[in-house]
């Protein structure tokens, strides 16, 4: 069985103890994060498979997203590895504006220290938000590099983000 960018979408926010995040997990061949004192320590864990799978999974605690003491998924990445799909149909080889066209609108955000990255505010089914950063490999965005969802918070937008002025 295969993972795809939906499947990983789809997951945000779920906790680390969720069925169906365990079952991601086994089917990536990745190991289950523990929960243990570096997790005390630095507050989140992480599961970086980017020479196998291209998948990455960071889990942290957010208040009232999950039972307190369960972090829930919070940033997901997928790189062009062993032909891994994106999310909303697109391609890694999709450029900018193919990547409007598939997602409806204009980037909602640009990173201001990555030049190469443009940010959509995405809502999930469960009526939470998250924001869907796609880096390109170069700075005409022209192919996709890589995918990061990350958990959107509000704060984030007035320190890290700039809106998007197009």
């Amino acid at each position: 069985m295969k993972i795809t960018g939906e499947d990983i979408l789809n997951l945000m926010y779920k906790s680390i103890y969720d069925d169906k995040i365990i079952q991601t997990i086994e089917i990536l061949g990745m190991e289950q994060p523990l929960i243990d004192e570096q997790y005390e320590k630095d507050k989140e864990v992480s599961i970086l498979d980017d020479d196998n799978s291209g998948i990455s999974l960071t889990f942290e605690e957010i208040e009232g997203y999950t039972k307190e003491g369960e972090p829930c998924l919070t940033i997901a990445s997928i790189k062009n590895i062993n032909n891994n799909e994106l999310p909303y149909n697109l391609n890694f080889n999709d450029n900018y504006n193919q990547c409007v066209e598939k997602l409806g609108k204009k980037a909602d955000f640009v990173n201001k220290r990555l030049r190469k990255s443009k940010i959509w505010l995405i809502k999930l089914d469960n009526n939470l938000s998250c924001t869907m950063s796609i880096n390109f490999k170069n700075s005409e965005f022209e192919e996709i590099k890589n995918i990061v969802l990350v958990n959107f918070n509000k704060n984030d937008v007035g320190n890290r983000l700039l809106e998007n002025k197009e």
